[in-house]
């Protein structure tokens, strides 16, 4: 079977880093898989960047078309509400260039595409040739009018428009224009030929409520995981190798993107602040910035971009909190759960598809930084039970979230999918 993934790059981001582990699963499982990028970042052969043609009418085209698309790029930023992740656009400057050189393949699977994909273009091709088309959700953009996640908004239900999220307040915004764009494109193919796949329950039940994606099946495979990378080391080894000490409690969690509300960095320090657990935990971060914790119990270790500093981070740790108010299935999750540390969050989006309180962690209300800070303090206070949800974690991990439990996951999605292609073809 041959499979092209397509997404906006192969290693950096949360989705580029998810989808790239696909691909290395579904290789290993024998399925001929390769990647088209915008940005290739590894060294990967199977790897392929899309480029971009060079002739002088397509230089002319996309550079006045890049025009139009960053004048309307930076109007979003300027209209965003504060801390705000962003509203992104469905339309690309060369959108047929992606079309030629997706070649001859079985199946088309689409993960994170903002700002490579076309959407009127691309979608228009794929039902004139009838790719079967998997499309793997990271966020909830695909499904609405231009947020990549919707902050409690129910718009995309209907057709977006007056978006809260941008300081206009009309109903022909932005958000409505995507949406038709993103709407006709949709309506092109056919439902027998699409699948979207969500790693969470709670991104596929948006999905199956949205305006947009409403019409097509969707299927729950959860995120995988190299569960023979990412696997626990003795703790006191880990915190050895990262300069911690090695006789109190730890908690880890994770500051990149402080200043975006939905990822609950002030949650976590009001929760931080005022804990109190004997033996005075140290607070150590990952993560490009910094919390106000205060000298002497937090102690930064900065961005971590190699695999065996962060497994030692996890592994050094107690437990791993995670403060979204909004998210899909973290892949911060999945790595500490397969280095067999239990894991604190709140009830929201798909964290509780992982977290299941008192076995692989805790629960808080979401909001409420004193139940998150209570969360912790059950994890921490008993030292045997906290050793048997780690070791939970690890037999989860390893039983649900391995590259080869989700490479077969994909691999059955996809034969099936294929398998009804020459009949679906029929009447399309």
């Amino acid at each position: 079977m041959r499979v092209l993934q397509i997404t906006n790059n192969d290693l950096s981001g949360g989705a580029a880093i998810a989808a790239y582990r696909l691909h290395v699963g579904l290789n290993r499982a024998g399925v001929d898989c390769r990647m088209l990028v915008r940005d290739k970042l590894g060294d990967d052969e199977r790897v392929r960047r899309f480029e971009l043609p060079q002739d002088a009418w397509s230089r002319m085209v996309r550079r006045l078309r890049d025009r139009k698309l960053n004048r309307i790029g930076g109007e979003l930023r300027r209209l965003l509400a504060p801390g705000h992740d962003m509203v992104t656009g469905c339309v690309d400057s060369d959108g047929r260039a992606l079309v030629q050189q997706v070649g001859d393949v079985d199946l088309i699977n689409l993960h994170w595409v903002t700002g490579l994909l076309d959407h009127a273009t691309f979608f228009a091709a794929a039902a004139a040739r009838c790719w079967p088309i998997v499309w793997t959700l990271h966020d909830m953009n695909p499904l609405t009018g231009g947020c990549h996640y919707s902050a409690g908004c129910e718009r995309f239900v209907e057709r977006c428009g007056a978006c809260p999220l941008l300081a206009v307040g009309v109903e022909e915004d932005y958000t409505r224009r995507f949406w038709r764009i993103k709407r006709r494109a949709m309506r092109q193919l056919a439902p027998a030929l699409v699948r979207i796949v969500a790693p969470s329950r709670w991104l596929a039940g948006e999905a199956q409520r949205s305006s947009l994606l409403g019409d097509f099946d969707v299927e729950v495979i959860p995120n995988g995981i190299d569960t023979g990378v990412f696997k626990p080391i003795e703790p006191q080894q880990a915190r050895a190798q990262l300069g911690l000490p090695g006789d109190r409690p730890i908690v880890l969690f994770v500051t990149a993107q402080a200043d975006y509300p939905r990822k609950g960095h002030d949650l976590i320090v009001a929760a931080l602040r005022k804990l109190d657990h004997a033996g005075g935990p140290l607070l150590v971060s990952i993560g490009g910035d910094e919390a106000e914790l205060g000298d002497g119990r937090y102690v930064s270790l900065g961005r971590i971009d190699d695999a065996q500093r962060l497994i030692a981070a996890y592994s050094a740790a107690d437990v791993f909190v995670v403060p979204s108010r909004q998210d899909n299935l973290p892949n911060t999750i999945l790595e500490s759960m397969a280095c067999g540390t239990a894991v604190v969050g709140f009830d929201v989006g798909g964290i509780p598809d992982l977290v299941r309180e008192g076995e692989t962690g805790a629960l808080a209300t979401p909001e409420d930084a004193g139940a998150l800070r209570a969360a912790i303090e059950r994890v921490l206070a008993d030292e045997t039970k906290r050793h048997a949800m780690g070791r939970v974690c690890r037999t989860f991990a390893e039983r649900e979230l391995s590259l080869e439990v989700q490479a077969q996951r994909y691999t059955e999605l996809y034969g099936r999918l294929v398998g009804q292609t020459e009949t679906a073809r029929q009447y399309v």
